[in-house]
């Protein structure tokens, strides 16, 4: 339906919105006339226009022009400058002073600064994302203002988006119409955690089996919007971002007690950092194109809670001064990336931050896992370069216990009890498979916490082991009972999937008996999903026993003795009738 006289129509482009972005838009200057003029060298026929100065905006628009020209109209007050005057302005592209493609968008968002309303009919109308997005408003030149991004509510400070703000548009919209491109993009971010299994190499996932000590290789991964570092300098064009701020925020789990679950030095702290930084062409790409210098390129924060540390923050960016965005206020520092000389950085490229961060002994066992998260805080209005955030993407390192329930054929010496060691099955740094010592376990008496006097039975064990395979080594056994001369051989093996909410959950735990050459496993390894236990009932046989007076063992020790002196008497009687014979 075409719009009525006097009215022109603004056809949002679907393909550049997002169901629920918001739009206001503000007429500077009003048509007074149009004409479609035929250019006789190429054919091409231009409308022309013919304007007048909206007075609502009139002193909006004076002050925006003086951040650009601070002469213009040797100073005087809005309401004592000719209308004329402001939009020849607009309009004359002899003089670089006027509004042209370098100084658009300072214009912009000076006149936006000047906290103009927006007109009436165009106050934050609600776009649909489909062919239906079109605004029909008085024929005029406008300024179409990005005022809410999609499932964004007023004062909600936990909103997360990966989607920017588009630029302030300016256009002309005649009785033809105008379609607009709002030009917004975004920016994500994913972390992932290395798998260490045996056999697989540079797998990432939401999810890995660890154990407790182990170096764990975490990865952040960034993109960028495709605003960043989109001027033109041979043209004079400015970026859209005057800078552009992005910093990588990474959290690590902790105990219900507040105790850090990770550390990227190490249980005593003592652990060189394990960190790169890098720039890579596409997603696809095998190689980075650059590796960015600390200081120099990006600062590092640690994140400290009651002393501990429970994460870091990555600020990307050469550093720069930014002048005081209102008289009376401070210039400050921030870091740039658009500044970053030591790689050229691209939109289409995307930054990877790798680090390595240790298990420690305090991990949950088991379902409840050990989840990190990560976010970007980054510029995401190129207008106002405020600062949005991503939703979170966890990483989650799951870790598992052994528990062994030890059984005896007789009753054994309670101060005599057999030892055990684990060895699981690893890489050397040589990439050699090889068995790594988890320590030893001596058997212990396990009585009820409640009940002190209620034995439940011996007992010996493992916490914090990673999935893979094992070998169970009894390296002491005690005096009476015999002694496997063969190791138990089994595998852990351990499901884990992302739950509706992309939050890793273990689905599944088993451990499988692969060698027991003295039958030392009394049936079947167990697995418990909710406390990460895989649980073994280990036998120790009785061995030696000694023969009691007058007993069976003492009969057959007369047996024995009788048959010797018989078989002695009989040598005697031969030797005789031999020596008689000769």
């Amino acid at each position: 339906m075409a719009a009525a006289e006097g009215q022109g129509t603004i056809t949002f482009d679907k393909n550049t919105v997002t169901q629920g972005d918001k739009v206001s838009g503000y007429r500077l200057l009003n048509i007074v006339s149009e004409k479609d003029i035929k250019d006789p060298d190429t054919g091409k026929i231009e409308t022309k226009y013919i304007f007048a100065v909206n007075d609502t905006y009139k002193e909006n628009i004076v002050s925006a022009i003086r951040t650009i020209d601070d002469t213009f109209e040797g100073r005087l007050p809005a309401y004592a400058i000719e209308n004329s005057k402001i939009v020849n302005w607009f309009v004359d592209s002899s003089n670089t002073k006027y509004l042209n493609a370098m100084n658009i968008d300072k214009f912009a968002r000076a006149f936006m600064k000047s906290s103009p309303t927006p007109d009436t009919d165009f106050t934050n109308i609600e776009l649909k994302k489909n062919g239906a997005d079109t605004k029909d408003v008085p024929v005029g030149y406008y300024l179409i203002e990005h005022t809410t991004l999609s499932g964004e509510h007023p004062g909600d400070t936990d909103f997360s988006s990966e989607e920017t703000y588009a630029k302030y548009m300016m256009d002309t919209v005649g009785s033809k119409g105008v379609t607009i491109e709002l030009k917004n993009s975004t920016v994500t971010l994913t972390k992932k955690v290395k798998d260490n299994e045996i056999g697989v190499h540079n797998a990432w996932d939401d999810s890995a089996d660890y154990a407790i000590g182990d170096k764990v290789q975490f990865q952040l991964t960034g993109t960028l919007p495709k605003q960043f570092k989109n001027g033109n300098v041979m043209q004079g064009i400015p970026n859209d971002y005057e800078y552009f701020e992005y910093q990588f925020v990474d959290n690590f789990d902790v105990t219900d007690k507040g105790m850090p679950i990770f550390s990227l030095y190490g249980e005593d702290g003592t652990q060189p950092l394990d960190m790169k930084v890098e720039v890579y062409s596409s997603p696809t790409a095998t190689t980075p194109k650059g590796v960015l210098k600390p200081n120099t390129d990006y600062s590092l924060e640690h994140k400290i809670t009651d002393t501990r540390q429970t994460g870091f923050s990555l600020s990307l960016g050469a550093k720069k001064g930014v002048p005081a965005s209102d008289p009376g206020l401070q210039p400050k520092s921030i870091r740039d990336v658009q500044s970053i000389k030591t790689v050229d950085i691209r939109q289409t490229d995307i930054i990877k931050v790798t680090y390595s961060a240790y298990l420690l002994a305090q991990a949950k066992i088991g379902a409840e896992g050990n989840t990190n998260t990560a976010h970007l805080l980054y510029a995401n209005n190129p207008n106002t370069l405020d600062i949005g955030k991503t939703p979170q993407d966890f990483a989650t390192v799951f870790t598992y216990e052994f528990d062994g329930n030890k059984s005896f054929t007789v009753d054994p010496n309670k101060q005599d009890l057999p030892t055990f060691e684990l060895f699981r099955e690893t890489t050397n740094e040589a990439g050699k498979t090889v068995w790594q010592s988890l320590g030893e376990s001596k058997v212990t008496e396990h009585f009820d916490t409640n009940d002190p006097k209620q034995f439940l039975g011996y007992r010996f064990g493992w916490r914090g082991i990673d999935a893979g395979n094992y070998k169970l080594v009894e390296t002491y056994t005690p005096a009476g009972f015999t002694h496997p001369e063969h190791p138990v051989l089994f595998t852990i093996t351990a499901i884990h999937e992302n739950d509706d909410n992309d939050i890793p959950v273990l689905k599944d735990l088993n451990a499988t008996v692969t060698s027991d050459t003295n039958k030392i496993v009394v049936d079947t390894m167990k697995g418990t999903i909710n406390t990460g236990t895989i649980t073994a009932q280990i036998l120790n046989r009785g061995g030696n026993v000694l023969p009691d007076a007058g007993g069976i063992g003492t009969a057959k020790l007369y047996i024995a003795g009788i048959g010797i002196i018989v078989l002695a008497s009989f040598g005697i009687i031969v030797a005789l009738r031999k020596q008689r014979n000769s």
